[in-house]
């Protein structure tokens, strides 16, 4: 028993970047508030861009479990370490069974976020369980299916390597990289490609496609370049990427694009703090007799944070028009002044 689970571990173990880039995306989509903000807005049951945005959105879940079952299925490949050394069957078992199952996990991490986000009333939880399903059936049967396509001769004009010679043999390593490096290239294809419609229409492209689409593309995006990464250090022997690693935390001490710009001399005219607000309070006492005192704090967060400080300032204006003048001073954080300022 402890040599299956050790083999399984192995398997596990070399998929490591990809469990990586799915505890991210769990953590996206359903710890962090954001992401369940993104996942509430999708449906079926309405038209126009919503509807759009759902269907991008199936299609970006496929493009990361393909990304995800293909990577494992790479990086087995390409380990130099013996998995069969403990229990043969188990082994090879635990190399089939374990890419399609972190195939799988995406459409499942969906679907529980649309979950959490909704509940069990929303549809499209059943949807995205249902892809997970199907991609497990298509994992389990896409020899089947290829070598039934070549037989009716449907792959006849595109140079394919064959299955059928090798479907019951070992996978020498010329035809692995022969037919990986195929769909290595087609992966960079569709990266670029995505990019390329981003870069040239920033606004049309990310609204048609909407905000979750984008999410689940780039964290199939970057499982294909960690893969690279990954490759590259068992290839070469040198560890890439620890490497990239201590560049950013490095870089990170001459690259602050945080800093306040400085004036050479400091101004004149400014007040200290305490003689701001008594200036302040000495206005307000000519309407008032007793002076209401408003201190404003908004966190970052994006477009999130910025929609909801604004609408909040906006709804408490409303409600009590007498508001902005009792608003003493503003503490805000990048979406959190966006909507200030929006609001102001």
């Amino acid at each position: 028993m402890l040599k299956q689970v050790f083999n399984f571990y192995m398997v596990l173990r070399s998929c490591w970047i990809i469990l990586l880039f799915q505890f991210i995306g769990f953590f996206a989509l359903v710890v962090f508030e954001q992401g369940s903000d993104i996942l509430a807005t999708l449906s079926l049951s309405e038209s126009g861009l919503v509807r759009q945005h759902t269907w991008a959105s199936f299609i970006a879940v496929g493009w990361w479990s393909w990304q995800s079952w293909r990577s494992a299925r790479v990086q087995i490949h390409f380990t130099s370490y013996d998995f069969a050394q403990f229990h043969k069957k188990y082994a090879l078992r635990a190399q089939v069974l374990v890419p399609r199952a972190l195939g799988v996990i995406p459409s499942l991490i969906f679907a529980y976020g649309l979950f959490k986000a909704s509940s069990w009333g929303n549809p499209l939880v059943y949807l995205f369980l249902s892809l997970g399903v199907w991609l497990y059936i298509f994992f389990h049967l896409r020899k089947d299916i290829v070598v039934y396509l070549h037989s009716i001769k449907f792959f006849h004009q595109f140079k394919i390597p064959e299955y059928i010679l090798i479907k019951n043999e070992a996978y020498p390593a010329k035809f692995i990289w022969a037919k990986q490096s195929r769909w290595i290239f087609f992966r960079l294809f569709c990266i670029l490609l995505v990019f390329g419609l981003i870069m040239i229409k920033a606004v049309e492209f990310p609204q048609a496609i909407g905000s979750t689409a984008i999410v689940l593309f780039a964290l199939g995006a970057w499982l294909v370049i960690g893969s690279f990464i990954a490759f590259a250090e068992k290839h070469y022997r040198f560890p890439f990427g620890f490497t990239i690693f201590l560049m950013l935390v490095g870089f990170s001490f001459f690259n602050n694009n945080h800093e306040i710009r400085r004036l050479e001399t400091e101004s004149a005219g400014r007040m200290q703090v305490e003689e701001h607000f008594m200036r302040w309070y000495k206005e307000q006492s000519a309407h008032y007799d007793t002076v209401p005192v408003v201190l404003v704090a908004a966190q970052g967060g994006g477009v999130r944070s910025s929609y909801w400080t604004a609408q909040i300032l906006a709804e408490l204006m409303t409600s009590n028009p007498a508001l902005d003048s009792a608003i003493y001073a503003y503490s805000t954080v990048s979406g959190g002044t966006l909507g200030v300022a929006t609001y102001k």
